[in-house]
């Protein structure tokens, strides 16, 4: 019965070894915060904006050089060029303010909705 149970714990053990770490950034010596964090905060603040209908962030890079990736669809009343706009003044200065950072490279992608076809 012993052995039964010390094998099972060393296949916790094992599988506690090889499941997936989760990316953190360390912003100084007494901070660190996960990337799920920060894509949390980004996808929730772009999901707010005007004309986004859904909004998804990914973190990129290194934790010296994240990089953000954000994909947006947008509403089919949306001003795309207002949205840009609005994430870029609003949604990556917060990000960039919250990571410590003065430069962040983003990549947008925008997603519209798909039209009717009228035959």
């Amino acid at each position: 019965m012993t052995w039964i149970a010390l094998g099972a714990l060393g296949i916790l053990g094992l599988l506690w070894t090889v499941r997936p770490r989760r990316r953190e950034l360390v912003l100084n010596s007494w901070l660190t915060v996960t990337a799920s964090a920060v894509t949390d905060l980004a996808g929730a603040e772009t999901a707010s904006v005007a004309g986004v209908s859904r909004a998804r962030a990914r973190l990129r890079g290194s934790a010296s050089k994240p990089a953000l990736k954000l994909t947006l669809w947008l509403t089919a009343d949306a001003d795309p060029a207002r949205v840009r706009r609005t994430v870029e003044a609003d949604v990556l200065a917060g990000v960039r303010s919250a990571l410590g950072v003065t430069n962040l490279p983003t990549t947008l992608h925008l997603r519209t909705p798909r039209r009717e076809r009228t035959e």
